[in-house]
């Protein structure tokens, strides 16, 4: 639930950008757009894993690999509480 609040509180901070740090002229104002787009695509790509997170979570399926079903090692789950699949299953990858 905190991940998913930070998610969603720094993307506050983020929307409004003062005149003095962007970029002049309409070169500037294009590159701002497209990283804009970038990161509310990412934030909410961010906010769907956590979403699905939370609904393992409520089905008592978190923590379990979603391929496999074996436990998911703690030490994943720390570094990405969000993640669905073992070691074995998703190595390095996810």
């Amino acid at each position: 639930m905190a991940l998913k609040k930070s998610l969603q509180t720094d993307g506050d901070s983020t929307d409004a950008v003062s005149p003095s740090h962007s970029s002049p002229g309409r070169l500037g104002s294009m590159q701002h757009q497209a990283h804009s787009e970038s990161e509310i695509a990412r934030r909410r790509a961010a906010e769907k894993r956590v979403d699905e997170a939370l609904a393992r979570l409520d089905a008592e399926l978190y923590g379990y690999c979603a391929k496999c079903g074996d436990a998911i090692e703690d030490t994943r789950l720390e570094r990405d509480p969000a993640i669905i699949l073992c070691a074995k299953c998703g190595g390095e990858q996810q």
